[in-house]
C-alpha cells in the first residue's frame, strides 16, 4: 500500500511553515505523477472541444474521434481513485468512499466503451441497450461512495429539516422531469414501460447523487474533503444538466449528436476524474484545506425553496387552465396569499440570520470584553495611524496610567526615544501586510517617572470586521529586564570596584584598534600596586579590597573623561588611552596617575602609603592587536618595577 511522506518523497520541492513555525518539505505539483497526468488530461480535453468545434477529419474519422475520447477519461479518474483508496493518511471511511468511487468510475468507463461501440460500427442499438444499466449503476454507486465521506452527524430539529428539505428537492426535481422533460402523457403512450422507465431512470439517477452531495454538505464534510465534493458537484451539475437535455430531447426523438452536448459531457468527466488528485494533493502537498463558507450556508439555505418554487411553476402552468374554469377570482386570491405567505417567509429567514449574527456579534463581544477585562496583558487597539483607539483597564495596574489618557494619541509618543525606531518598524511591517505578527521590547514611564520595559506582540486585524485595528499584547517585563541587565553587567564588570573587568577590556581595545584609521595614537597604561600582597598579609584581605576600591577611584579621577580604566586581575589595572596626537599625552596621564598615589591611602582609620609601577605601551599602527599592546605594555611595567617603586616606563 502507498504510504505518502513528504520527508521521503523525492523530487523537487518547496519549503513552507508549519503551525509551529519549523520549516516543512512541500513537493512542488510535477513532483507526483498524478499531477502530471492532469496536467496532459487538461490538454486533452482541450484539444478534444477544438476537434469538437472544428469537424476536423473526415466523417467516419471526426465520428470515431468524439466517440472513442471518454473511455480514457474514465479509465484515469478509476486509477486515481483507486490510489486515493490506499493513502493511511485519510481515514478508514475515507479510503473506502474513493474505492467505491472508483468502482463507478469503472462503470462509467464499460457503459462509454459500449456506446462508442454502437455509434462507430454503427450497429442498431436494442432496446434497452447493454450501457443503460452500466450507466444507471454508475450513479447509484458513486451516491453511495459520496455518502461513506466522514460528515457530522444531524441531531434533533437539524436532522428534521434535512429530510424536508431532501422531500421539497425531490418534488420539485420530480416535478420537472415529468412535466418538462417527459411530458404529460408520455409514460402512458409509450409501447413499451420498460423503455420508458429506463430513460426516466437518467434523470432520476442524477437527481439522485445530487441530493446526496447536497445532504453532505449539510452535515459538514471534514475540512479536507470540501474542495473535493465541490468538484465532484461541478462534475455532477454539468453532467445532470447535460443528460436532462439530452432526455428531453431522446424521448421526442429529436437528438442530434451536437458539439456543445459532447463537450460538456467531458468537461463534466474531467472534473470528476480530478476530484481524487485534488485529495491526494491536500494531503501530500499540505495544500491548505477549508471548511463550507458563507456560500455553502446560503446554498443549503435557498435551494430547498428554489425547488419548491419550481414545482409550484410547474404545477401553475400544468393545472392553472383548468383551475381557473371552475374557481376563477379565488385562484388569483390563492395565488396572491401564497406569494405573500413566500415573501413573508424570506423576509423572515433574513431576520432570522440577521438575527444571529447579531447575538454572535454580541456574545462575541461580551467574551472579548470579559477576557479583556479580566486580563493582566495590557491591550491595545490602534487605528491604521497608529493612534490608539482602545487600551485595556489592565492599563491602570501595569503601567500605573488610567486607560482613557491614551484616547487619540499615537503609541509612538509614549515609546522611549532609543526604542521608537526599533517600534515603529514593528508596526509597519504589520500595517504594510510584511508581516502578520511581530514581538518587539519598548520603554515608557509610568504615571510616578519610573521605566516600565514592556514585551509587545502586534498583529494585524484591520481586515476583520469585529476589530479593524492593529492588535497589541503587551506584558510587563520590567524585572526580567533589571535581571538580564544584571547579569550583563556582572559578566563584563569587576564586583569589587565596578570597572569594566578582563573580557570588556579585550573588546573595547579590539574594537579601538579596528577603529584607530591613523588619525591618532593608541596608548595603554599597565597600573600594578607594589608590595599589594603586603597589605593583605599584614592587614587581611578586607583591607586589601577596599584599597583596590579607592585605588580605582583615584585612577578615574587621574585619568581623561574618555579613558577606559579597567581591572585585569588582582591589584592589575589597565587605562586606554585613543585619539592622541602625540606619546606626550600618554606620559602625561601616566604621570598623574603616579601623583594620585602620592598621599596615603586611609583603610580602617589608618593610612597605607602605596606606589604603583606603570608600564606605557603606543602605538599609531592599526595592525597592533589588543593582545600585542597588553604584552607590550606588561613588559614595559615589569621593567619598571625592577626599577624600584613608584616608577614608569615607556615600551
Amino acid at each position: 500500500m502507498l504510504r505518502m511522506n513528504a520527508s521521503v518523497q523525492s523530487g523537487a520541492t518547496d519549503f513552507a511553515a508549519d503551525q509551529t513555525g519549523r520549516a516543512r518539505t512541500t513537493p512542488l505539483w510535477y513532483s507526483d505523477w498524478g499531477n502530471i497526468v492532469l496536467a496532459g488530461l487538461a490538454i486533452y480535453v482541450a484539444t478534444y472541444l477544438l476537434w469538437l468545434t472544428f469537424e476536423w477529419g473526415s466523417d467516419r474519422t471526426f465520428t470515431m474521434v468524439r466517440e472513442l475520447a471518454y473511455p480514457p477519461v474514465m479509465l484515469t479518474g478509476v486509477v486515481l481513485a483507486w490510489r486515493m483508496a490506499r493513502v493511511y493518511e485519510i481515514p478508514r471511511r475515507t479510503q473506502q468512499a474513493w474505492a467505491v468511487i472508483g468502482g463507478s468510475f469503472l462503470l462509467w468507463f464499460a457503459a462509454d466503451a459500449i456506446w462508442a461501440y454502437y455509434q462507430i460500427t454503427g450497429s442498431l442499438v436494442p432496446t434497452p441497450s447493454p450501457f443503460d444499466p452500466a450507466y444507471l449503476l454508475s450513479s447509484l454507486v458513486l451516491a453511495a461512495g459520496v455518502l461513506l465521506f466522514p460528515a457530522s452527524r444531524l441531531t434533533g430539529r437539524d436532522r428534521t429539516r434535512f429530510w424536508i428539505d431532501c422531500g421539497i428537492i425531490v418534488a420539485g426535481l420530480s416535478a420537472i422531469t415529468a412535466y418538462v422533460i417527459v411530458g404529460p402523457g408520455y409514460l402512458r403512450g409509450s409501447e413499451s414501460s420498460l423503455d420508458s422507465l429506463i430513460l426516466l431512470g437518467y434523470p432520476i439517477s442524477h437527481m439522485l447523487v445530487l441530493i446526496v452531495l447536497f445532504s453532505i454538505m449539510v452535515r459538514r464534510p471534514h475540512a479536507g474533503s470540501v474542495g473535493v465534493l465541490m468538484l465532484l458537484g461541478a462534475g455532477l451539475f454539468l453532467y445532470a444538466g447535460t443528460d436532462f437535455w439530452w432526455t428531453y430531447l431522446e424521448v421526442r426523438d429529436v437528438y442530434v449528436s451536437d458539439a456543445l452536448t459532447y463537450g460538456i459531457w467531458m468537461v463534466a468527466q474531467a472534473l470528476l476524474v480530478a476530484s481524487p488528485q485534488r485529495h491526494y494533493d491536500v494531503i501530500n502537498r499540505n495544500l491548505p484545506t477549508s471548511e463550507p463558507g458563507q456560500f455553502a450556508n446560503r446554498a443549503r439555505m435557498l435551494v430547498p425553496y428554489l425547488a419548491a418554487a419550481v414545482g409550484l411553476a410547474i404545477v401553475i402552468v400544468a393545472a392553472l387552465p383548468e383551475m381557473m374554469d371552475h374557481f376563477g377570482a379565488i385562484i388569483v386570491f390563492l395565488g396572491a396569499i401564497i406569494t405573500l405567505i413566500v415573501a413573508r417567509q424570506i423576509v423572515t429567514l433574513r431576520e432570522n440570520a440577521a438575527l444571529r449574527v447579531e447575538r454572535a456579534k454580541r456574545q462575541s463581544e461580551e467574551r472579548f470584553q470579559a477576557l479583556v477585562e479580566r486580563s493582566s496583558d495590557l491591550i491595545t487597539v490602534l487605528e491604521r495611524d497608529l493612534k490608539c483607539r482602545f487600551q485595556s483597564p489592565s492599563a491602570r495596574e501595569v503601567i500605573n496610567h488610567e486607560p482613557a489618557d491614551f484616547d487619540g494619541t499615537r503609541l509612538l509618543d509614549w515609546v522611549h526615544e532609543d526604542d521608537r525606531e526599533q517600534a515603529g518598524a514593528a508596526l509597519e511591517a504589520v500595517l504594510s501586510g510584511e508581516s502578520n505578527r511581530e514581538t518587539f521590547e519598548w520603554r515608557i514611564l509610568d504615571d510616578a517617572g519610573q521605566v516600565i520595559y514592556l514585551e509587545t506582540i502586534v498583529s494585524n486585524e484591520l481586515e476583520n470586521p469585529a476589530v479593524q485595528g492593529l492588535v497589541l499584547n503587551s506584558r510587563d517585563v520590567t524585572e526580567r529586564k533589571r535581571l538580564e541587565n544584571r547579569l550583563t553587567h556582572l559578566a563584563f564588570h569587576d564586583p569589587l570596584t565596578s570597572l569594566p573587568n578582563r573580557a570588556m577590556f579585550f573588546d573595547y581595545a579590539s574594537r579601538t584598534l579596528a577603529a584607530n584609521d591613523q588619525t591618532g595614537g593608541v596608548a595603554l597604561l599597565f597600573v600594578d600596586i607594589d608590595n599589594f600582597k603586603r597589605v593583605n598579609d599584614s592587614r587581611g584581605h578586607d583591607a586589601g579590597d577596599e584599597l583596590l576600591r579607592q585605588i580605582a577611584e583615584r585612577l578615574c579621577g587621574a585619568v581623561r573623561p574618555n579613558d577606559v580604566v579597567s581591572r585585569l586581575a588582582g591589584d592589575e589595572f589597565t587605562v586606554l588611552l585613543k585619539d592622541l596626537d602625540s606619546l606626550n599625552i600618554a606620559l602625561e596621564v601616566a604621570a598623574r596617575v603616579l601623583d594620585s598615589m602620592l598621599e596615603p591611602v586611609s583603610v580602617s582609620d589608618q593610612e597605607i602609603s602605596v606606589t604603583p609601577s606603570v608600564g606605557i605601551a603606543y602605538t599609531e599602527d592599526n595592525g597592533v592587536g589588543s593582545g600585542e599592546l597588553l604584552r607590550r605594555a606588561d613588559v614595559a611595567m615589569y621593567t619598571a618595577k625592577r626599577s624600584g617603586p613608584g616608577r614608569l616606563f615607556l615600551y
